[in-house]
Formats: C-alpha cells, structure tokens, sequence
C-alpha cells in the first residue's frame, strides 16, 4: 500500500457532538458580544453622526452625554466578534455535516 491510499477516517461521533454543541454555543455567546458592541456603537456614534458631522467636534446630547467621532472605535469589536461568531457557525456546520456522513458510513 502506497502513502496516497484513502484511509478510513474513524469519528468519535459522541466527542463530536458535544464540541458540535459547543461551537453552537460559543457562536451565541460571540454574536451577544457583537450585538453589545453595536448597541454601543448606535448609542455612541451613529445616532449622532449628522450632529457630530456639523460641529466637526464634541455634541452635547439632550442628556448631557458628550458623543464625538471616536464612538465609530465601538464598531471594530463588533465586526471581530461577529466574523468570529460566522466562523463558530461554519465550523457547527461543518462538524454536523461530518456527523451525518460518519453515520451514513456505518
């Protein structure tokens, strides 16, 4: 037998499963991160971005909260935490689909 034969891969279906589930699980866990920052991110720059964009500086909010451009810093941890919760996703998906095959096979 040459080192290019296909070899049967074995899938330790219940040790798969329960990381299947924790990839699920660390998804959700980033997308509430992702959805903190955003929700920080609104409060601190977007509904804001016309006012800031018209004094080029600081804006008193009728609350008495001081917004400025730098608020648009909130939207960077929002995007890494929702490609990582993409990435958790794929990576369910992908562990699921090698499941179903390892069952198929037996």
């Amino acid at each position: 037998m040459g080192i290019f034969t296909k070899s049967k891969v074995t899938v330790n279906t219940s040790f798969t499963a329960k990381r299947r589930w924790s990839h699920l699980i660390i998804a959700i866990v980033h997308f509430g991160f992702a959805a903190l920052f955003g929700f920080c991110f609104y409060g601190r720059f977007w509904a804001w971005r016309e006012e800031i964009a018209q004094v080029e500086t600081s804006f008193l909010t009728p609350d008495g909260s001081n917004v400025n451009s730098g608020g648009m810093v909130w939207a960077l941890p929002s995007l890494v935490f929702a490609c990582l919760g993409v990435i958790r996703i794929a990576r369910y998906a992908l562990l699921t689909n090698r499941i179903s095959k390892a069952k198929q096979e037996d």
